[in-house]
């Protein structure tokens, strides 16, 4: 009885230790989560004085609708997994219910980002219909396994019993199997692709036997423009941050406590779309300093470019003027 007796508490001991560390790492991935909260608020002040001068004055087309709701969603999903991490629940409907709306507009917000870079390469690639058809055919197969990987998670994921709901917050219980990394994956997919064409055009379009449109004799310069670097830099820049924390990301899903599998989500999230953001600002001002030294006989070249700039938005105008 006696040595029984040990074992019980040995047992118990070992149960408080596997509980304290569970809570330890939620603790942490809390912790990220405010921690991301922070950091979009902070880079929000660190560009207001960019959207106020750059973006404000320009007319109303999808692309500055889509800015603005990449600009303003991320504090909507962020603040959500804040106060579902913190927050105690014991109603499981209230919790079901509020995952369900994180995920929703989690998806929404990436969705919006992977829009914006498509819409960005198709114009790098002047309206081509071949790019065009190349990006409809990624995005829709990307956009569709992603959806019927999250409805399938969302279906089949459950939470704690309300007791321990009090403790752990609203945290969903799924295995390896059940977690939608896969969706992941068709994200970087999708961002291989933009990358790809983009630097496909910036090889092209520097080539002699370049058959892409000319549009002033400036453009034959076999260096690259001020607007020509800043949308190859920050898009390898945006690839290269997205793929490695991606790769984090999958990493714990697939090999990591089970308790931080979700902890690179939502830095992941904030930083997709703080890119998407500075690499909208960063087009707007090099397309303006671009018409502050050139002439105003090449204001051909600055409505095209201005596209990319959110100044002009109008995709059929763009096209147009291509196909003249």
């Amino acid at each position: 009885m006696f040595h029984s007796g040990k074992r019980v508490m040995s047992a118990l001991a070992e149960d408080k230790a596997a509980i304290a560390d569970i809570l330890f790492k939620a603790h942490l991935v809390e912790y990220v989560f405010v921690a991301s909260l922070a950091a979009a608020i902070y880079d929000y002040f660190l560009t207001m004085g960019d959207e106020v001068s750059l973006v404000w004055p320009s007319r109303w087309s999808l692309m500055k609708v889509l800015f603005l709701l990449n600009r303003y969603l991320v504090f909507v999903d962020t603040a959500i997994a804040v106060q579902t991490s913190i927050n105690l629940f014991s109603n499981l409907e209230e919790c079901d219910a509020e995952h369900r709306v994180f995920i929703c507009i989690y998806v929404m917000g990436i969705g919006i980002v992977e829009l914006i870079i498509g819409i960005r390469t198709y114009a790098v690639w002047r309206c081509s219909k071949r790019i065009l058809c190349l990006l409809v055919t990624v995005y829709l197969s990307g956009f569709a396994g992603v959806l019927f990987l999250l409805n399938r998670f969302v279906q089949i994921e459950t939470f704690p019993s309300p007791t321990l709901m009090r403790h752990e917050s609203c945290t969903a219980n799924i295995t390896i199997a059940q977690a939608p990394w896969p969706a992941y994956i068709f994200m970087v997919l999708m961002e291989s692709v933009v990358i790809l064409l983009t630097l496909i055009h910036c090889h092209v379009s520097t080539s002699p036997c370049s058959k892409l449109p000319q549009v002033s004799p400036l453009a034959q310069s076999p260096r690259f423009s001020p607007l020509d670097e800043v949308l190859r830099r920050d898009g390898i820049m945006f690839y290269f941050t997205m793929l490695g924390m991606s790769i984090t990301n999958i990493s714990l899903i697939l090999a990591g406590p089970a308790a931080l599998s979700s902890m690179m989500q939502m830095p992941l999230r904030v930083v997709h779309s703080l890119l998407c953001s500075r690499m909208i600002l960063n087009i707007r001002n090099a397309v303006l300093e671009r018409q502050i030294t050139r002439f105003p006989a090449l204001s051909v070249r600055f409505a095209t470019e201005s596209y990319l700039g959110l100044e002009d938005m109008g995709l059929p105008n763009f096209c147009d003027y291509e196909a003249a």
